[in-house]
């Protein structure tokens, strides 16, 4: 850096050569912000960015002398907002920022997704307590379903897995960064309509005719489902397939849910009204019962997010009917295991989906469901899911039309 005369010129020097952002990359992200009115900092104040070896990012403000009384020569134009103004870089140019470097797999943000996506709370808010700025970055992660996640941030994340207690923990770290807030609300309002279309979700419309496909086949054919033998092909098997790769979602590149509660809703509820016919159809034997069972409710509940296979694992009575707090641990309430991480491949047949299901009422993992499996207390869960998500957003009142202000 060259040698600087005065402390204009060393300001002027600072600013020019890019310390806050590293390798010359600033200018571009400068430019852009003053002719988008993006820039909204203090006057005479620098952020520092810098990097450890892990990728963790810290951010330090560089508070500068005022020149403006001793300067002789004319001091940079650059935006010098009202004193009312936020001060900080905004958290927009922040995540514009984050987002387009490549990730680091161990850096403090990538652990935290990965936190929340896992449904570890007590984890991530170690990390936050530590570093509140991750609330603004974004990333891509892998759930426990499987499903890649791309480019989210912490609280858009939870949102997605449906976990309102990870989302109400997150928020309050908002307040302790710059422009938080601002930034804060518009996550929200951005999930907002994924939040409000929980309930008017589409349930996937070939489950009627899968059962019924099922309860019409061959006691060779049922057998050899249950027994994951494809061939020779059937029509059982093709229909199997067909309905493993429509419900099974592979990628998030969008805001949704992560999940879609309807169609396990109409499965269980589908299986309790037709268990006597499909064991009649059965031969007065539980095949049929135990295929619809373990491969269609029990695939259904692979998907699950991580949250939800904490309730299944420990018992949906405790949660719902008893009001006992979530126990975030995928151990079976009864019986030896655990809600097992699965993959969102459709060739994987093995396991959870497959060879079981979870009886989600009590928390065991069965080769076979009773009837009335647990799909009032999975519907009470999902009404409690979308209540307790919305009440995170609460609509502001709009001002009345005509309404003035009297001082």
């Amino acid at each position: 850096m060259p040698a600087a005369t005065d402390s204009t010129t060393r300001w002027e020097n600072r600013f020019r050569k890019g310390h806050w952002i590293k390798r010359g990359f600033w200018h571009a992200i400068y430019y852009l912000g003053r002719g988008l009115s993006f820039m909204r900092w203090r006057p005479y104040t620098q952020y520092t960015f810098s990097e450890g070896s892990e990728g963790n990012l810290s951010i330090k403000p560089i508070t500068l002398p005022n020149t403006q009384s001793t300067a002789k020569q004319e001091s940079p134009k650059i935006h010098q907002p009202s004193p009312s103004l936020l001060a900080g870089p905004p958290p927009e140019i922040l995540r514009f920022f984050e987002s387009s470097r490549d990730p680091y797999p161990n850096s403090d943000f990538a652990n935290a997704l990965r936190h929340v996506a896992f449904g570890e709370l007590d984890e991530a808010k170690k990390l936050l307590d530590k570093n509140p700025w991750l609330v603004v970055q974004s990333d891509t992660v892998v759930t426990r379903s499987g499903l890649t996640v791309r480019d989210k941030t912490l609280l858009e994340c939870a949102l997605g897995e449906g976990d309102p207690e990870m989302a109400a923990m997150i928020m309050p770290y908002f307040s302790k960064i710059p422009g938080g807030e601002e930034e804060k609300e518009r996550q929200l309002e951005r999930y907002r309509p994924v939040i409000e279309d929980i309930i008017h979700q589409k349930p996937y419309d070939g489950l009627e005719n899968l059962i019924e496909i099922i309860m019409k086949s061959s006691a060779k054919d049922v057998k050899a489902a249950l027994d994951k033998n494809m061939d020779p092909p059937s029509v059982l098997c093709d229909e199997l397939i067909k309905f493993r790769n429509a419900v099974t979602l592979k990628e998030v590149t969008k805001l949704q849910m992560h999940y879609n509660y309807q169609t396990l809703i109409l499965a269980l509820e589908i299986y309790d009204g037709k268990w006597d016919d499909l064991y009649r159809a059965s031969g007065n034997n539980y095949d049929k019962c135990d295929l619809v069972w373990r491969q269609v409710i029990g695939y259904l509940q692979r998907g699950l997010p991580a949250v939800d296979r904490y309730a299944f694992a420990r018992g949906l009575y405790d949660l719902v009917k008893n009001k006992k707090p979530l126990e975030r641990t995928t151990k079976y309430k009864y019986g030896d295991g655990s809600f097992p991480d699965t993959s969102n491949v459709v060739s994987d047949s093995s396991g959870l989906g497959f060879d079981y299901g979870i009886y989600g009422l009590v928390g065991q993992a069965e080769q076979w469901g009773p009837s009335g499996s647990g799909r009032r207390g999975c519907t009470k869960l999902m009404s409690s899911k979308n209540f307790r998500l919305a009440k995170l957003m609460p609509r502001r009142p709009k001002p009345k039309a005509g309404a003035r202000l009297i001082v």
